[in-house]
């Protein structure tokens, strides 16, 4: 089973626009994380993301980019930013064994180390526009790899 964690790209000033959507920058972060994805041959069973505007904004890039139709984006509320991670892990379960989920931190940082340890919790760094694999034989099972993390801002 494939897991990508990817958080959302940056997004606007509350002051500016209150439901915060991408900025520009984060636009272009998640068009270069969705186009390394794509170089990478990604093939999912589903995407997810979290029903905050800028998670699904980041949802869409990436589903455009990658041939995966934005119809078929699942849209939760067990993706934002402090539900516990047994509730996330329900959801993740759900999808298929190649799977996306566009969210939030803390979440994201605490589902990868829910996954990748069965000790003291982890903390992968995960700013915006980046994104995580990890590979497990199931889901419950705490003994995933991580085969990478990257950021968008590493490469610009």
């Amino acid at each position: 089973m494939d897991i990508y964690l990817m958080r959302h790209g940056a997004q606007m000033a509350k002051e500016l626009d209150p439901s915060e959507p991408l900025s520009e920058q984060g636009k272009k972060q998640i068009a270069f994380t969705a186009s390394v994805l794509k170089k990478e041959g990604i093939l999912l069973d589903g995407l997810a993301a979290s029903p905050k505007m800028r998670a699904k904004q980041s949802a869409e890039i990436l589903a455009n980019t990658v041939d995966y139709s934005i119809d078929q984006i699942i849209e939760d509320a067990r993706l934002k930013p402090l539900t516990p991670v047994e509730e996330a892990l329900e959801l993740l379960a759900t999808l298929g064994n190649r799977i996306l989920i566009v969210g939030h931190l803390p979440l994201l940082q605490n589902i990868a180390s829910f996954l990748l340890t069965t000790g003291a919790m982890i903390n992968l760094n995960f700013q915006c526009g980046s994104c995580a694999k990890i590979s497990i034989d199931h889901i419950n099972n705490r003994n995933g790899s991580l085969i990478y993390l990257f950021s968008s801002d590493v490469f610009n």
